[in-house]
């Protein structure tokens, strides 16, 4: 018999079986004795059983005394060529005259198998009272399960669906498991999110912060809940913040050949490039040398799907500035840093990030609050308004919606005053039809 040795109150151990030649051997889940009563837990892990332990104590499972279920459990036997007999290594169920094969090694779980096939596996039959006296539901084998692992599972499928933001969803899942990792995923209540909510807001977390973080722990419960069998019953509901209004921010022309001319020179050509046609920071940073057509009878380079955000190609046009930019960083590279592949890199070295080159930039341009990202926004806004057409636009930036591409058309007070003047010339004009009329019917 094996023991667990444990400060709570009561005793941790596991069950011996005797084997057909007189040998023991200790069953594989943990039983608790408390009170003189003796609980399985099926657990194997026996700080899962711990933690059965410690619910039971504190009378968060209620205990009572389970009957007998209507039917069998038992191992087949099977004869060896010597003429001696061995258990079957999985359980098999017999109820009213029929066996079936459960494929369990785990008497815990073949007992489930059972319960489900007296129940009629979830057929709408009426409750029994040997049902409703059962402690644990068929469908909640992994009643102690913590949120830690959860938060695992998610990572796990994050990974083997290799999702670009796996990053994300690792620190999401770090955070989550700071607060929420030793609670058992059954005690999950909407109490204990709100408060969560309540610390990363008084952390500084922004709302759209807080919402990534909450999206991965309803990730992470409807993982378990779509589990075979299903981890958790139940996922308390979870209410997802207000997130504030979209940025406005966008350059002006001016301000741009302002920011250019301070900028270091290595950042000049990214710069030049997400100003013109609103490239991602990072789709651009991976923009090689074979991914560029001079020759075309439209310059262009491409963006293949593995290096855009949303998992699809484009090609972008190389036009105005961009291409003065561009031949004189293909000569400069093939120049002075042959081995380098990468169109935009500083003295042939990769570029990682900029930040604080950038904000020191935008210091010295006194164009304050200005993200890299906001050249998105301001690209859009100047392919609209140079009579792009709006498929074309959203080519170009890689927008799939026109929801999110309506987001980064900014509109300012020049846009206001243009429709106002133009439409005080097309009223203008309409008088002038009027009084044309007028004077041809006197």
């Amino acid at each position: 018999m094996t023991k667990f040795k444990t400060k709570l109150p009561g005793r941790i151990y596991k069950r011996s079986n005797r084997r057909p030649d007189g040998t023991m051997v200790d069953h594989t889940t943990w039983t608790v004795r408390y009170k003189g009563s003796d609980h399985s837990t099926g657990e194997s892990d026996p700080k899962k059983a711990e933690q059965f332990l410690y619910k039971l104590i504190g009378g968060a499972i209620e205990q009572p005394k389970q009957p007998k279920l209507p039917g069998r459990i038992y191992k087949r036997k099977n004869k060896r060529p010597d003429g001696t007999t061995v258990d079957h290594t999985t359980w098999t169920v017999r109820y009213k005259g029929k066996d079936y094969s459960t494929g369990e090694s785990d008497r815990g779980k073949a007992e489930q198998f059972l319960f489900q096939l007296i129940g009629g596996a979830g057929k709408q039959q009426p409750a029994k009272p040997w049902m409703q006296a059962l402690a644990i539901a068929p469908h909640k084998p992994h009643d102690g399960i913590l949120m830690a692992e959860l938060f695992k599972a998610y990572v796990r499928a994050a990974k083997r669906a290799e999702l670009r933001g796996l990053m994300n969803v690792e620190r999401h899942s770090r955070n989550l498991t700071k607060f929420f990792g030793n609670l058992p995923a059954a005690d999950l209540t909407s109490t204990l999110i709100d408060e969560y909510i309540d610390q990363r807001l008084e952390a500084g977390m922004s709302h759209g912060s807080v919402n990534q973080e909450l999206m991965g722990l309803k990730r992470s419960l409807n993982l378990a809940l779509e589990a075979t069998p299903p981890l958790i019953d139940r996922a308390p509901k979870i209410t997802m913040l207000k997130n504030a209004p979209p940025r406005q921010g966008f350059l002006s022309h001016n301000d741009y050949a302002t920011l250019k001319a301070v900028l270091p020179p290595y950042l000049v050509p990214v710069f030049v490039t997400a100003y013109h046609v609103g490239c991602r920071r990072s789709e651009l940073l991976q923009v090689e040398f074979s991914d560029i057509e001079m020759d075309a009878r439209q310059p262009q380079f491409r963006l293949y799907p593995d290096a855009t955000k949303n998992g699809e190609g484009r090609v972008i046009p190389i036009y105005g500035e961009m291409l003065a930019v561009f031949r004189e960083q293909m000569a400069l590279t093939r120049r002075d840093y042959p081995a380098c592949k990468l169109l935009f890199h500083n003295e042939g070295v990769r570029i990682q990030t900029f930040r604080k080159a950038w904000s020191k930039a935008i210091a010295l341009a006194r164009v304050d609050d200005l993200l890299f990202h906001d050249l998105r926004r301001t690209a859009v806004r100047n392919l609209i308004r140079a009579g792009v057409k709006r498929k074309a636009a959203m080519a170009i930036t890689g927008h799939l919606t026109e929801s999110v591409f309506e987001r980064y058309n900014i509109i300012d007070e020049d846009d206001i005053q243009d429709a106002g003047d133009k439409m005080t010339a097309f009223f203008a004009q309409q008088n002038q039809q009027l009084a044309s009329v007028s004077k041809l019917i006197s």
